[in-house]
């Protein structure tokens, strides 16, 4: 016991403040994304699925799959083991890759039986807890790899390309030309807060503004991410707008997972063995 201790120990010692922080968000967002939706998981994932008649497919490897993602049977074995696995996976050691592999394979099962429980952003989270699995694996072997180095490096593109795809999603769609996405998405009575539903009206009034300020700040945001001198006054910027959606919209995992994304900008990269990387790490 006390040698698996002084392993957990030096586990987590190996790794600083932030890197431990990264590592384990994802799971935690995973446990509390599924504790919000349990008090429904007979309507998700049980035998009321709603989602059941839509979740065949062509072919008889995609029916088997999906007959395991939906059979009713499969719901609380599923569930009980995505929360044990997220739980193991917040345990610094190395050993912590398994049920981290476990909590991103039970996610993306729950996921894949109930997509529209779990928000638009799901499929970053997905991703962002792939990424993390082996961000607690520590060794000489690792090092040379320079693993979390490459694994940070993946997080970082990752944002840009989310940001990427939702400009030239933006741009193309009249909506957001016109300065009128902020004013149809406020009146999605199943999307906003209540207080939204009481001041609609004010909040409408101001819709070309923060639609343009919002697409203004996204299409500049990977230009400005790449120079230190300007990188954390996005930061800034990025978790005030991050607030202000939480506060209107109610997804408020979805403000979360984006916050993650942004959240590898904040932390130095890890140093390399490389002497070549030295540049790109002061950055």
């Amino acid at each position: 016991m006390r040698a698996l201790l002084n392993h957990i120990k030096l586990s987590s010692q190996q790794q600083s403040g932030g890197e431990l922080l990264l590592s384990n968000a994802p799971f935690v967002l995973l446990l509390v994304q599924l504790l919000i939706l349990l008090p429904e998981h007979n309507f998700l994932w049980g035998a009321e699925n709603v989602f059941y008649r839509y979740g065949h497919a062509d072919g008889m490897v995609s029916n088997a799959i999906l007959r395991v993602y939906y059979a009713p049977e499969f719901s609380l074995p599923v569930i009980i083991t995505h929360i044990t696995c997220c739980l193991l996976a917040l345990i610094p050691t190395s050993f912590a890759a398994l049920p981290r592999a476990g909590a991103w394979l039970t996610a993306l099962m729950l996921y894949a039986a109930a997509p529209s429980a779990y928000g638009w952003a799901m499929p970053m989270l997905l991703s962002s807890c792939f990424a993390s699995i082996p961000l607690c694996l520590n060794g000489d072997f690792f090092d040379r790899m320079n693993l979390r180095y490459w694994l940070m490096i993946f997080l970082r593109v990752q944002s840009l390309l989310f940001v990427v795809g939702f400009v030239a999603m933006a741009w193309g769609n009249p909506q957001w030309q016109q300065g009128n996405a902020f004013y149809y998405a406020i009146h999605q009575d199943n999307r906003v807060r209540h207080w939204v539903l009481e001041h609609r009206e004010g909040l409408a009034s101001l819709s070309a503004l923060f639609t343009y300020t919002t697409l203004l700040f996204a299409t500049c945001f990977p230009a400005l991410m790449f120079f230190r001198i300007t990188r954390w006054t996005v930061l800034l910027i990025s978790i005030i707008m991050l607030c202000t959606y939480a506060l209107v919209f109610s997804d408020l995992m979805s403000a979360l997972t984006l916050a993650l994304l942004l959240l590898s900008w904040s932390i130095a990269l890890p140093q390399g063995i490389s002497k070549t990387r030295d540049f790109t790490a002061a950055n």
